[in-house]
């Protein structure tokens, strides 16, 4: 055999170890941990929401943000965030996504909140604006008679 049968052969071997090696890397199962390394894992914890009684805010949920006094609330709920709190309320009204779109807007602005972003559309309106005390965020999305509104304020 030559010299160069000698490195071609060679080159070969060792091309096939790298790509045998390349297989089993590849394809080889992680091994699981340790039931003491399980044990020093941390889990996140879950939050769990407060709901309040059906047809009531939940009391961290300030009363100004409800804009129709007759509606009825479907669904209201509060998850701690951080060291702070987010309350959610949820509610039909009679008025129309543009009317009450425009009501936020102009009680938002009232209260001294910079409006981050606002967008209406046919199937959602939304608002999110933001002060120094609070995070607040609107949307309105149309029923067959009147609209649904969600609103999420996080006290900060």
């Amino acid at each position: 055999m030559t010299q160069t049968q000698k490195a071609i052969c060679a080159a070969g071997l060792l091309v096939g170890i790298l790509a045998v090696t390349f297989v089993i890397i590849r394809y080889q199962k992680p091994k699981p941990p340790s039931p003491a390394a399980l044990s020093r894992q941390v889990k996140p914890k879950l939050l769990e929401p407060t709901y309040a009684p059906t047809g009531q805010a939940v009391p961290s949920f300030p009363s100004t943000l409800l804009l129709d006094a007759n509606s009825q609330i479907a669904q209201s709920y509060s998850v701690p965030y951080g060291n702070n709190t987010q309350s959610t309320v949820i509610y039909d009204t009679p008025d129309s996504p543009d009317k009450a779109y425009e009501e936020y807007l102009s009680v938002l602005q009232s209260e001294k909140y910079s409006i981050l972003t606002k967008k209406q559309t046919s199937t959602l309106d939304t608002v999110y604006a933001t002060t120094n005390e609070a995070d607040i965020s609107v949307m309105i999305s149309p029923k067959s008679s009147g609209s649904s509104i969600n609103i999420s304020y996080l006290h900060k």
